[in-house]
């Protein structure tokens, strides 16, 4: 799947073999920790309308899977949501029920899949 990848994502204008092949490697030894969209733009020195598309690539793959947490504010949920119907409609902070909203309150973020 990273041939793949890398093939897919070299078809971005301006995008060197060698620095798509590095940022593929790189991706193996983050474990679980958190990919952004500004990373992936910021590796590959490309836009955000680009790196949405090279994360549409890994996710598509299976080289990266989406996560969703709830921010309310400034106030982050624990937990993450690998699907978004599994978002809970309301939280609870400090014993005040809260409605959450689909298209404010949801932060997404990626993770490279456990298989990868």
């Amino acid at each position: 799947m990273k041939n793949t990848a890398q093939q897919e994502i070299e078809s971005l204008e301006n995008l060197s073999p060698k620095l798509v092949e590095k940022f593929l490697d790189r991706l193996e030894s983050f474990g679980n920790n958190r990919l952004y969209v500004s990373a992936v733009q910021r590796n590959l020195k490309i836009s955000k309308k680009d790196a949405l598309y090279v994360i549409n690539i890994l996710v598509r793959l299976h080289i990266l899977s989406t996560r969703y947490q709830i921010k309310i504010g400034s106030i982050f949920f624990p937990e993450s949501y690998k699907k978004i119907y599994n978002i809970p409609e309301f939280v609870f902070d400090d014993g005040e029920e809260i409605k959450v909203d689909l298209e404010k309150d949801i932060f997404v973020f990626f993770v490279v899949s456990a298989n990868e």
